[in-house]
């Protein structure tokens, strides 16, 4: 898994959480599936969703498809929202930090120390596979340069 915490729920901010992701996995995956999120999602439609336009560049410049869920189908979001059930009960649980920074940082630690041996086994390594889940990894993508969003 990969967290991070941001102030906001704005979509420069969502971008820059999924690019971060794929840094910390080593590569881009081929789809981001995503909740239907304002900062993400204009308009949730199950035929054809409009996606926020800052978003859909994004997804251009990482050449990856950007596959909201379907509307009012809880089941399409995976383990997403055990996930965050998972961070907050035993990461962040009774903890208080000073700063955002702090508390990414912390995070950054928990994840190779407790969470990447929990879920994988082994602490997590940058592979264009992501043996989780055993799917590719686009490599070439990451090398990019990261997208400008203005924050």
């Amino acid at each position: 898994i990969y967290c991070e915490v941001h102030y906001r729920q704005d979509t420069q901010s969502f971008i820059r959480g999924i690019e971060n992701a794929f840094r910390y996995f080593g590569g881009v995956t081929a789809t981001v599936v995503l909740d239907n999120l304002k900062a993400g999602v204009i308009k949730a439609d199950l035929h054809d969703p409009v996606l926020n336009p800052m978003l859909a560049s994004f997804a251009r410049h990482y050449d990856t498809c950007v596959l909201p869920c379907r509307p009012g189908m809880p089941r399409h979001k995976g383990r997403v929202e055990n996930t965050v059930g998972y961070v907050q009960g035993n990461a962040l649980k009774g903890r208080r930090f000073r700063s955002l920074n702090e508390q990414n940082e912390f995070l950054r630690k928990w994840l190779g120390s407790v969470s990447d041996h929990r879920f994988l086994g082994s602490p997590s390594i940058a592979n264009p596979t992501n043996t989780s889940k055993g799917r590719k990894m686009n490599q070439n993508s990451l090398g990019m340069e990261r997208m400008n969003v203005c924050l």
